[in-house]
């Protein structure tokens, strides 16, 4: 159901697979934002024009040996994360 702004209600869940789908994908969208902007865009103590998710990429790349199973793993670790986890997680470990 729709409120009158046109959005859903906060405690409704749609019975349209077509709404459902639209909020599923803005979900998405949403959750992966911040690892699609520049790491000087979202940091300003970062000069790198690298996407955030590359940074972090390259972090566990050197932290673990250049092993890709757990880069992979380890970025899962991330995308499950809310943006303020993710930023928080940057700033702590990528910040020089």
């Amino acid at each position: 159901m729709r409120n009158e702004a046109g959005g859903l209600h906060a405690n409704h869940r749609p019975t349209d697979p077509n709404i459902f789908l639209e909020v599923m994908v803005m979900a998405v969208v949403e959750k992966t934002a911040l690892l699609d902007e520049k790491m000087n865009e979202v940091f300003d103590w970062s000069d790198s024009k690298e996407p955030v998710r590359d940074a972090l990429w390259n972090h566990f790349m050197e932290s673990n040996g250049h092993n890709t199973d757990e880069t992979e793993a380890s970025m899962k670790e991330i995308d499950a994360k809310s943006d303020a986890d993710v930023r928080s997680y940057v700033e702590d470990n990528l910040k020089k």
